[in-house]
């Protein structure tokens, strides 16, 4: 197969250009929050699309960089006055950890607007761990050897294992979701050969980990990440831990965090906390290897 690479100014306009008009497919697009690199096939070739800004290419290749070791600083993000960008399949991205601990963690405030199909395709991660969890409205998830689709809503969530292929069929007016993954920058990669749901129903390991799906009020653990949903805050200070406020609010120390703020406590950080009577929040706890 023919292999180009070429610059561009605005990927999401060269990726519009060679998929709808020219009839190119997207095999693997990094980061998910900011598109900066996508390899696209067809037609005998395959291309290497990248902005100015390439830091992504590699990753697409498969070169991945060993994992930085974090550098965790107590930070709070507030929804007031927050900037949004479009990411991975037309998909409203805010950051909520600027500095991302180094590159060791991403955590990201997501949000499609209109109802209805999102258009996605059959991928997959090349992450060490990743955490979704459903803040409003319901969207349609199906996963690769878990059964049909189901609707994860309103203070539910999944740890979603290492490459496990999975793909987001529709969703409600308004949704919102609240994901969690480490590395920061990782690549998605499309998967063009398997079509979901798979015939098998096998609750197996993906790279060590499984797929889980909690309620509200409920936890998972997952090995390198622990997650909680609902009023609780965890009193363990063992792991780095990050918290999203879905609903009422929540006091940590001397932050006040409203719905829509989220704030990344160091490990070995002790914090007085006092929750609403109506308060929701997920926590995500990390532990280092």
């Amino acid at each position: 197969m023919h292999e180009m690479v070429l610059c561009c100014r605005d990927l999401e306009e060269a990726l519009r250009l060679f998929t709808d008009r020219l009839g190119f497919r997207l095999d693997a697009i990094a980061p998910a929050d900011g598109p900066t690199a996508a390899l696209i096939s067809g037609h005998g070739s395959q291309i290497a699309l990248h902005t100015p800004d390439d830091a992504a290419l590699s990753l697409l290749y498969g070169d991945v960089p060993p994992l930085p070791d974090p550098t965790p600083e107590l930070a709070v993000s507030r929804e007031t006055g927050a900037t949004w960008q479009t990411g991975r399949a037309g998909m409203q991205y805010r950051d909520l950890i600027p500095d991302r601990m180094g590159g060791y963690l991403i955590a990201s405030h997501i949000r499609i607007d209109e109802a209805g199909p999102v258009q996605d395709d059959v991928h997959f991660h090349d992450v060490r761990f990743q955490f979704i969890a459903c803040v409003s409205g319901w969207v349609e998830l199906v996963y690769e050897d878990q059964g049909g689709p189901f609707r994860l809503e309103a203070g539910a969530c999944v740890v979603q294992p290492p490459g496990i292929r999975h793909r987001v069929l529709q969703a409600s007016a308004g949704l919102e979701v609240v994901e969690v993954a480490c590395p920061a920058i990782h690549a998605t990669f499309i998967d063009h050969e398997l079509a979901l749901p798979t015939e098998r129903v096998d609750p197996r390991d993906f790279e060590g980990q499984r797929f889980q799906h909690a309620r509200e009020e409920s936890s998972v653990d997952a090995g390198p990440v622990r997650a909680c949903v609902g009023s609780t805050w965890p009193s363990s200070t063992d792991a780095h831990r990050f918290v999203f406020v879905a609903a009422g609010s929540l006091q940590l120390g001397d932050h006040a965090l409203s719905r829509g703020d989220a704030c990344l406590v160091p490990r070995s950080t002790e914090l007085v906390a006092s929750a609403s009577d109506d308060a929701r929040f997920f926590v995500v706890e990390m532990a280092e290897d």
